[in-house]
Protein backbone atom coordinates (compact mmCIF):
# COMPACT_ATOMS: atom_id res chain seq x y z
CA UNK A 1 0.00 0.00 0.00
CA UNK A 2 2.71 2.49 0.72
CA UNK A 3 4.19 1.93 -2.74
CA UNK A 4 0.81 2.64 -4.30
CA UNK A 5 0.25 5.77 -2.20
CA UNK A 6 3.75 6.91 -3.05
CA UNK A 7 2.95 6.47 -6.73
CA UNK A 8 -0.30 8.48 -6.33
CA UNK A 9 1.60 11.14 -4.43
CA UNK A 10 4.23 11.37 -7.21
CA UNK A 11 1.49 11.52 -9.85
CA UNK A 12 -0.15 14.39 -8.00
CA UNK A 13 3.18 16.16 -7.71
CA UNK A 14 3.66 15.67 -11.46
CA UNK A 15 0.17 17.01 -12.15
CA UNK A 16 0.78 19.98 -9.83
CA UNK A 17 4.08 20.71 -11.64
CA UNK A 18 2.33 20.40 -14.98
CA UNK A 19 -0.45 22.80 -13.86
CA UNK A 20 2.14 25.19 -12.45
CA UNK A 21 4.11 25.06 -15.73
CA UNK A 22 0.91 25.72 -17.71
CA UNK A 23 0.03 28.68 -15.50
CA UNK A 24 3.54 30.08 -15.83
CA UNK A 25 3.40 29.63 -19.61
CA UNK A 26 0.02 31.39 -19.73
CA UNK A 27 1.39 34.19 -17.51
CA UNK A 28 4.49 34.54 -19.71
CA UNK A 29 2.34 34.60 -22.85
CA UNK A 30 0.09 37.25 -21.30
CA UNK A 31 3.08 39.38 -20.32
CA UNK A 32 4.61 39.03 -23.80
CA UNK A 33 1.28 39.94 -25.40
CA UNK A 34 0.95 43.03 -23.23
CA UNK A 35 4.57 44.03 -23.94
CA UNK A 36 4.06 43.62 -27.71
CA UNK A 37 0.81 45.56 -27.51
CA UNK A 38 2.52 48.36 -25.58
CA UNK A 39 5.40 48.48 -28.11
CA UNK A 40 2.95 48.52 -31.03
CA UNK A 41 0.94 51.32 -29.43
CA UNK A 42 4.11 53.33 -28.87
CA UNK A 43 5.24 52.73 -32.45
CA UNK A 44 1.81 53.69 -33.78
CA UNK A 45 1.79 56.87 -31.67
CA UNK A 46 5.28 57.69 -32.91
CA UNK A 47 4.27 57.17 -36.55
CA UNK A 48 1.11 59.23 -36.11
CA UNK A 49 3.18 62.03 -34.57
CA UNK A 50 5.71 61.86 -37.43
CA UNK A 51 2.88 61.96 -39.97
CA UNK A 52 1.36 64.97 -38.24
CA UNK A 53 4.76 66.71 -38.18
CA UNK A 54 5.25 65.91 -41.87
CA UNK A 55 1.76 67.24 -42.67
CA UNK A 56 2.44 70.37 -40.62
CA UNK A 57 5.77 70.81 -42.39
CA UNK A 58 4.05 70.55 -45.78
CA UNK A 59 1.44 73.08 -44.69
CA UNK A 60 4.13 75.48 -43.45
CA UNK A 61 5.96 75.18 -46.76
CA UNK A 62 2.72 75.90 -48.63
CA UNK A 63 1.97 78.91 -46.44
CA UNK A 64 5.49 80.22 -46.94
CA UNK A 65 5.17 79.87 -50.72
CA UNK A 66 1.83 81.68 -50.69
CA UNK A 67 3.31 84.48 -48.59
CA UNK A 68 6.28 84.75 -50.94
CA UNK A 69 4.05 84.92 -54.00
CA UNK A 70 1.80 87.52 -52.35
CA UNK A 71 4.75 89.70 -51.34
CA UNK A 72 6.22 89.40 -54.82
CA UNK A 73 2.91 90.37 -56.41
CA UNK A 74 2.52 93.34 -54.05
CA UNK A 75 6.09 94.46 -54.75
CA UNK A 76 5.56 94.22 -58.52
CA UNK A 77 2.33 96.17 -58.25
CA UNK A 78 4.01 98.89 -56.18
CA UNK A 79 6.89 99.04 -58.67
CA UNK A 80 4.48 99.45 -61.58
CA UNK A 81 2.68 102.22 -59.70
CA UNK A 82 5.96 104.02 -59.04
CA UNK A 83 7.01 103.63 -62.67
CA UNK A 84 3.67 105.06 -63.78
CA UNK A 85 4.04 107.96 -61.34
CA UNK A 86 7.60 108.59 -62.56
CA UNK A 87 6.38 108.46 -66.14
CA UNK A 88 3.60 110.95 -65.35
CA UNK A 89 6.13 113.28 -63.71
CA UNK A 90 8.41 112.92 -66.73
CA UNK A 91 5.51 113.76 -69.06
CA UNK A 92 4.66 116.85 -66.99
CA UNK A 93 8.32 117.92 -66.91
CA UNK A 94 8.67 117.38 -70.66
CA UNK A 95 5.43 119.24 -71.42
CA UNK A 96 6.42 122.06 -69.11
CA UNK A 97 9.85 122.28 -70.70
CA UNK A 98 8.24 122.22 -74.15
CA UNK A 99 5.76 124.93 -73.17
CA UNK A 100 8.55 127.06 -71.75
CA UNK A 101 10.58 126.56 -74.92
CA UNK A 102 7.59 127.50 -77.12
CA UNK A 103 6.81 130.53 -74.97
CA UNK A 104 10.46 131.55 -75.09
CA UNK A 105 10.49 131.22 -78.88
CA UNK A 106 7.26 133.24 -79.21
CA UNK A 107 8.58 135.99 -76.91
CA UNK A 108 11.84 136.03 -78.82
CA UNK A 109 9.96 136.24 -82.10
CA UNK A 110 7.68 139.02 -80.79
CA UNK A 111 10.60 140.98 -79.41
CA UNK A 112 12.32 140.95 -82.83
CA UNK A 113 9.37 142.55 -84.52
Amino acid sequence: RSWKSRRVYLQRLEQDRHIKDEREAIAATTIQTMARSWRCQNELSKRIMEAQEFDLSRKLIAVTKIQTMTRSWMCRRKMLQRREEAHQVQVVVTRTASAVAIQSMIRSWKSRR
